[in-house]
Formats: structure tokens, sequence, C-alpha cells
């Protein structure tokens, strides 16, 4: 409908006034009156960047402004406008972050941020701990559907989350049902493409007086152009509230991704892995509740049950072959092993938290605000080879934390300090110290936007994985005692344009 120099033409009009409202992603949406055969020129302004509320970076609601620690949120229009189907798709554009996914759809998929390893990051839903025992989460099958926003805090923040944030903290929150959408909310897709791929989408939201409710299925299927490179996703995720008058709600989230995918391995030297594959399992509930006791003070409780099954299969049928690469070959063959690993962990987790805003004590003492977090972890796992005649390992573990914050608002100066008593099963009791600060040097407004200074300090810490505590093996036996710890600070300005 565009000409070559981006003018529209309407045709067939009746003789009546319309209004023409032209959008845009990043600018601003204008409107204007026309008539037919009149020329209308709208010009679409750059959208102002505007101030997001952000959860993760003190476990309450705070305006980016006021933090002291680097974060980036995507937003439910930005999932949506950038069609992406996995999570690790938005997590390539996060400043600091890289992602790397080991194959096509559906292979061994690792975020690294700010330089750290794969297992120094905190993933969760709603709350939810998503990461194995020792910190690792493979985001190869976790798929967007039903989310409505992403935060991403970067720099050590085990003394807001205990163990495994080192580096970042990434926390997904799930689309809930809104009050516009108090009639039921159906929504269908389908979209397919080349290598058998095909993907499919149901969503239903609403609220029914008290209830609010958004449900989603979605399934992701592929060939993958690899032989035997085949993926194949199931995504089932619910959202339920309930309203108890205005100072209480009782809050459910379920989330269930189910996969299977080929695992054909290195290609450059040998022919592919034709059976070998790997299916996994995972499921995710939380149930909270919250109160909001006064004006000043608010209080919640959350159980979470995390439970990923997670099975490593090669029949070992494969012919023997010598590797061959670039006119050179091997000097002898290679085998294929039979092989059937399962691991199979389940994480308990209940936390405690009460929110205190004291008011203001007069403008030299400024605003402040008290938060107290208990958070109890058990950890159960199930580790072994059933094509082997060794027992499986069947680690179980238990961890603690105490979690006190101060956060302290003048006009122009926020400051927030945190620290966290973390007692491990693994490597015992430490605590962890973390400090933000962040100073308005310059309001926005003129040529010039809002200039910020930025200055941050944490430590970071990590338990163990089963394998590195618990192993049996007398090639790679498990050390309980093993910790580690990151320590880092960062100063930066901040310039708005």
């Amino acid at each position: 409908m565009t000409d070559d120099q981006g003018r529209f033409h309407f045709e067939g009009l009746a003789g009546t006034t319309y209004t023409v409202e032209v959008s845009l992603t990043g600018f601003e949406t204008e409107s204007a009156k026309a008539a037919p055969g009149q020329q209308v020129k709208i010009v679409l302004p750059v959208a102002p960047v505007r101030e997001s509320v952000i959860v993760t970076a003190t476990r309450t609601e705070a305006p980016t402004s006021q933090l002291g620690a680097s974060t980036s949120v995507i937003p439910e229009s930005e999932i949506r406008d950038r069609q992406a189907v996995f999570v690790s798709d938005l997590l390539q554009s996060v400043p600091g972050a890289t992602v790397v996914r080991s194959g096509g759809l559906g292979a061994l998929t690792s975020a690294f941020i700010r330089g750290g390893n794969s297992d120094y990051n905190k993933v969760l839903l709603d709350g939810i701990p998503l990461n194995e025992p020792g910190g690792f989460f493979n985001f190869s099958n976790f798929t967007v559907e039903n989310l409505e926003r992403v935060e991403v805090v970067r720099g050590p923040q085990s003394a807001l989350f205990g163990s495994d944030a080192m580096t970042s903290v990434i926390q997904l929150f799930t689309r809930r049902g809104q009050a516009e959408t108090r009639r039921p909310h159906f929504s269908l897709s389908a979209e397919g493409g080349k290598y058998s791929t095909w993907r499919a989408r149901s969503s239903l939201t609403g609220q029914a007086r008290a209830l609010d409710y958004a449900l989603d299925w979605s399934r992701v299927s592929t060939d993958n152009q690899d032989p035997n490179g085949f993926f194949h996703d199931t995504s089932l995720s619910g959202n339920f509230g309930l309203s108890f008058g205005e100072r209480t709600t009782l809050r459910l989230v379920l989330r269930g991704e189910l996969s299977l995918a080929g695992t054909p391995g290195q290609t450059a030297f040998g022919p592919p892995d034709r059976d070998g594959i790997f299916r996994r399992r995972d499921g995710f509930g939380a149930f909270t509740l919250r109160n909001r006791t006064a004006s000043f003070w608010e209080q919640r409780v959350t159980y979470t049950l995390t439970k990923s099954r997670q099975v490593s299969r090669d029949l070992g049928t494969d012919p023997p072959f010598t590797p061959t690469f670039d006119g050179h070959t091997g000097a002898f063959q290679f085998f294929d092993f039979a092989s059937d690993f399962l691991n199979d962990t389940r994480r308990h987790h209940l936390s405690y938290q009460s929110d205190w805003r004291a008011g203001t004590f007069g403008r030299p003492f400024g605003q402040h605000g008290f938060t107290f977090a208990f958070d109890w972890d058990r950890e159960i796992g199930f580790l072994g080879d059933r094509f082997s005649s060794d027992l499986p390992t069947r680690p179980q573990r238990d961890n603690f934390g105490w979690t006190f914050q101060h956060n302290v608002l003048w006009q122009r100066l926020f400051l927030t300090s945190s620290a966290r008593i973390e007692d491990n099963g693994s490597f015992g009791t430490t605590v962890v110290p973390r400090s933000s600060l962040a100073y308005l040097l310059r309001q926005g407004g003129g040529t010039l936007g809002t200039t910020k200074l930025k200055f941050n300090f944490g430590l970071g810490v990590k338990e163990p994985s089963f394998v590195e505590s618990f192993s049996p093996s007398p090639f790679f036996l498990g050390n309980s005692l093993l910790q580690r710890i990151v320590f880092q600070y960062r100063a930066r300005q901040s310039q708005g344009l």
C-alpha cells in the first residue's frame, strides 16, 4: 500500500471524516482527522524512555531511577514485537550477556553474564528457583509463552537470593488476567517453516470477580538440519489469583515443560549419532499468600516445588568409525557405547518476607524501608546410569538463609544495603554483604537527559553441584566442602539523551 515516498492512498471512502492512527515500535503513536481527498502528513516523534518498576533488584517494587544496580527489563510488548520463541532469544540483547547454543533448536543452551560461568546465574520464575542444585540452568526448552516480562539484575546478588546468584539474577514473570479482560479472551495461532518446523499456541485470560486467570499451551517441533537433530517441546502454563478483600491475595503459579531432542553429537569428524536422545520433563509450582497488614507493612509467604527429570540415552547401535578431517585420517576407530543416564532432582522452597516502610523522618533523614526474609531449600536428587551395575547416587541437602535489607531515599541520593547469613548443607555458614548507591547528578531536561552516578559492590557465593559434592567415583570423588566466592564492585555514570 505504500509508494516509494512512504505515502498511503485509500480509495472508495465515503464522504465523511476519518481518524488516521499511525504507530511504530520505538515511536509515539500519533493520530489525525482527515476527510476524503485531503492529504495528511503525520510525523512520529521518538518515544521517550519510560521508567520501569523492577522487583528483582531489591525483592520489592522499586523504580529503576532509585537503583544503583545494573538492570534490564524486557516487557511483554517487546517479547511480542521480537516474536521470540525461547527466553534465550530475549537474553541475547541484555548488556553483558552471552548466550551460547551448542546446535539447533533444543540443543544445550547456556547464559554467560559479565564473564561468569553458566552456573553463576540465579534463574527464577515468579520467585520459584529453577536452577539445578549447583546453579546450572539449561535454557534449551524454556519458551516465552505466558510471560509478562523478564528482569535481569547484573552483579552478585547472593545477599538477597543466596547461593548461585554470583553474576546475575534472571527472573521471569508469568502473565496475569487483568481487570480489562473480565470477559474471557481466547487466542489461537500457528506458523510453520522448513525442516518440518511448526509452532502452535493457544491462551485464555480473564477475570471473574475476585479470581483472575491466565492459561497457555504451546507446542514447538522441528527436525532441524542435522540427522537425528529433531526437537519437540510442549509447554503448559497457568497463573491464578484470588483476592480476599483489598489486603490479602492468594496466587497459584504452575508451569510444565516437556521436551524430547535427538543428540547427533559432533558431525565434523564422523557420522552423527543416530540413536542418542535427551528427554527432559520440568514441572514448577508455587503458592503465595500476600497480606498488606497495614499501609506501611506487607508480608508474604511462598512455597514452591521444582521437579526436573532428565534422561540422556544412547543405545550404542551405531557402527564404529574412523574420524577424518581435511584429508587427515585418525589412527584408530571410535566406538558407540550404550548408556542411560538419569538426573532426577526436586527442590522444596519455603520463603517468608516482611517489608516495612518507615515513612519520612524529615528531609535530612530521608525515607526508610526495611526488608526481612527467610528462605529454606531442600534439594533431593537421584543420579545414575541405568545400564551400569553401580548403585545410583541419592544426595540430599538443606539450605537456610536470613536476609536483612535497608533502603534510604533522599531527593537525589538512594542507598540500599543488605546482608545475608547463608547456612548451606555443603559449605557451611557464611555472611554475604551487598550495597548499592545511586545519585542523580542532573535531572532530565534540555539537550541532555538525566545524569546519574552509580556505585555497587557485593559478594556472591555458589554451592557445588550434586556430582561435585556426592560423586562416589574414584576418578572424580565428591567434596562436600567445595565453595565458590566472587567479589565485585562497579562504578559508572548513566547519561540519558
